[in-house]
């Protein structure tokens, strides 16, 4: 009896991004998301498959919690401008482009995110900890030359600490 190979071998994780907003636009949507395979949006009970869906909030009061799904993980992630509190990365190490300017985020973790070449988290007030793991460090600090196409861009009030 054969078995097929996704029950032999299992299925890839799912990976995920979570973001939890503040905004209550009516045409609220990321500019981008990038992914060599579907991607799925989940907020306020409704399932999204497109790169790039416009989800409501104009009825929603406080904190709404966004989930973005993908087989093949994302690999770029532009969500400027959305009332971000909150944006966790860490089950999604596929992530290579990610721009989450002009939001409201106190603590990012990209430590988990080894492929990361390009951040721009800039205009985040609140932002005063960015978390990476010891090799983004040491090419932060020089002592590991910068990868091509490496560009992270911060607020100065932003700091990088080790993630232990």
């Amino acid at each position: 009896m054969g078995m097929s190979s996704s029950r032999r071998y299992g299925s890839p994780p799912i990976q995920t991004i979570t973001m939890v907003t503040t905004s209550t636009e009516s045409d609220w949507k990321v500019r981008h998301a990038g992914s060599v395979g579907a991607i799925k949006w989940h907020a306020l009970g409704n399932t999204y498959e497109r790169n790039m869906p416009e989800i409501n909030l104009s009825s929603s009061a406080g904190r709404k919690k966004i989930i973005i799904e993908s087989s093949k993980g994302l690999n770029g992630l532009y969500c400027l401008g959305n009332g971000l509190t909150t944006l966790d990365l860490t089950n999604n190490p596929s992530l290579v482009y990610l721009s989450c300017t002009d939001n409201f985020l106190n603590i990012l973790d990209v430590s988990k995110n080894n492929r990361l070449l390009q951040i721009n988290c800039k205009y985040n007030s609140n932002l005063t900890k960015i978390h990476v793991n010891q090799n983004q460090l040491d090419i932060l600090n020089g002592v590991t030359p910068q990868p091509d196409d490496w560009s992270w861009i911060k607020d100065p009030s932003a700091t990088y600490v080790l993630k232990q």
